[in-house]
């Protein structure tokens, strides 16, 4: 009897290995079918958000909005302007910059030629034409920047019932 008690608990013991390798077997393959899901479903939401993304662009300039990859584009150039004419940057300068004021920025940049009676340049200082070049692309730069502030204003005020009856009542 014993004998036969040890054959069963034997066997019971090789079925149960047995069952537990297809368990181990079925984890696994689960857990890769889990991996390619997840995989699956962050490549359908990065596809959503860029369809999303090129939809509200594609709002935006019907709208009248400067694309934000445009805007930013126009950033990046500005910074690598600012790079070039870093070195030359007054204080004053630096202040201007800061309080997005173009024409106090060319006021000191055009301090630093010196004119002949005539009318011609006697002189520039070091640094005159990279930072002419930066305030040409500052400008460009604030003014993208300001027309999709403009818009927006536009938009928040047809959305906002209040505003719009007192713009009515002026006109």
């Amino acid at each position: 009897m014993r004998e036969q008690e040890i054959q069963k608990l034997e066997t019971q013991e090789k079925e149960l290995r047995r069952t537990l390798r297809s368990l181990q077997s079925l984890i696994k393959q689960a857990e890769e079918k889990l991996e390619e899901a997840k995989k699956e479903a962050a490549s359908i939401i990065e596809s959503a958000k860029a369809k999303a993304n090129e939809w509200l662009e594609k709002i935006n300039i019907r709208l009248g909005l400067i694309p934000k990859k445009d805007l930013e584009d126009k950033r990046l150039e500005l910074v690598g302007y600012y790079r070039a004419c870093e070195p030359y940057l007054t204080n004053d300068m630096r202040i201007a910059i800061n309080n997005e004021d173009v024409k106090g920025f060319g006021a000191l940049v055009s301090r630093l030629t010196a004119s002949n009676p005539d009318g011609t340049v006697a002189r520039r200082d070091p640094g005159w034409e990279e930072l002419f070049d930066f305030e040409i692309k500052f400008g460009e730069y604030l003014e993208m920047k300001n027309k999709n502030a403009k818009t927006e204003d536009i938009l928040k005020g047809l959305n906002n019932p209040e505003l719009h009856n007192r713009m009515k009542r002026r006109v």
